[in-house]
């Protein structure tokens, strides 16, 4: 974002995106899916846990993801729209 903290509040609003998304469920899906994960895995060996665990990195990387797209969003929707117009317009020329 240029210029940094315009519409700072909001920005903490848009945060909570991740809070949700990185803090309680993607801890949730680990705890419900990376045993099973982990277990069909292990026929194969140590190939396997190291498949289950990429696995688990896409997972987190698809997480990132959503959270930089929802907090994108809910910013947008909740900042006000001078805040959004002047971020989203290109910067004076010197």
């Amino acid at each position: 974002m240029r210029d940094g903290g315009r519409g700072a509040r909001f920005l903490v609003t848009a945060g909570f995106a991740g809070l949700a998304i990185d803090g309680v469920i993607l801890p949730l899906v680990e705890r419900l899916f990376a045993p099973s994960l982990l277990e069909g895995w292990n026929g194969f060996g140590s190939i396997g846990v190291a498949m289950a665990i990429i696995i688990w990195c896409g997972a987190i990387a698809i997480g990132w993801v959503l959270t930089a797209c929802m907090s994108a969003v809910i910013w947008e929707r909740y900042a006000p729209t001078q805040a959004v117009l002047d971020v989203e317009s290109d910067p004076p020329a010197c």
